[in-house]
């Protein structure tokens, strides 16, 4: 999986869901049947890890974004725009390689058409392209649930990656993807990595935790 390629499919994802939010703003958001959802279960296995909590004042709304991360990430945030969407971009790697790499988009948008946006199914719009070239065949989306946040996301493996010890610089053997509503911000975000789940968890987890505090 390139990082380019998910960028610009994950970007696209969330302004069909956002043009979606503002034609259908009076309707009422049904979820698909046919697959039943899935709850995250994160792996004890692994030794936890350090984490540091960073308050994020966001530039494109007014409010600060409280996040909870692994303390060796090394992070970024700046400004973006996308189709005329200001969104805040905050990224994580590590320290001393390039083996993963956490990329979270930050929109507000208005707080019923937070509510009404149907993410599953903009994230399974999303992820045919994955599905075609997963070790699996298929996507899996699971529910993300927090304290103050609902999301979904869904792995994947890139079956023409997966034997592969050293993949090439700016290629990724795992994929984990997903949106997520905080009060009236969605949170699109990704993780790309050669390493174990300990990563997708920690990403997990402060996708889980994040608060927002609305300025004034």
């Amino acid at each position: 999986m390139n990082k380019k390629i998910i960028l610009v499919g994950i970007i696209s994802g969330f302004l069909a869901l956002y043009a979606r939010g503002n034609a259908e703003k009076t309707s009422t958001v049904i979820p698909p049947k046919a697959v039943e959802p899935k709850t995250n279960s994160v792996s004890t296995n692994a030794a936890p890890q350090e984490l540091v909590q960073k308050n994020f004042p966001l530039m494109s709304t007014k409010g600060v974004l409280q996040l909870s991360f692994p303390k060796s990430w090394v992070v970024s945030s700046r400004l973006n725009s996308q189709g005329g969407i200001p969104m805040d971009l905050i990224g994580f790697h590590p320290q001393d390689s390039d083996e993963f790499a956490v990329l979270l988009e930050v929109v507000a948008i208005d707080q019923e058409k937070a509510k009404a946006m149907d993410l599953r199914k903009a994230l399974t719009d999303a992820s045919r392209a994955e599905a075609t070239n997963s070790v699996s065949g298929h996507i899996d989306i699971m529910e993300l649930k927090g304290t103050n946040v609902t999301g979904v996301y869904f792995t994947a493996t890139d079956k023409r990656l997966a034997l592969v010890l050293r993949p090439n610089p700016g290629d990724y053997k795992n994929l984990t993807q997903g949106y997520a509503r905080l009060d009236n911000l969605v949170l699109t975000f990704r993780l790309v990595s050669n390493r174990s789940d300990e990563e997708k968890n920690a990403m997990l987890e402060m996708i889980k935790t994040a608060r927002f505090s609305p300025g004034k």
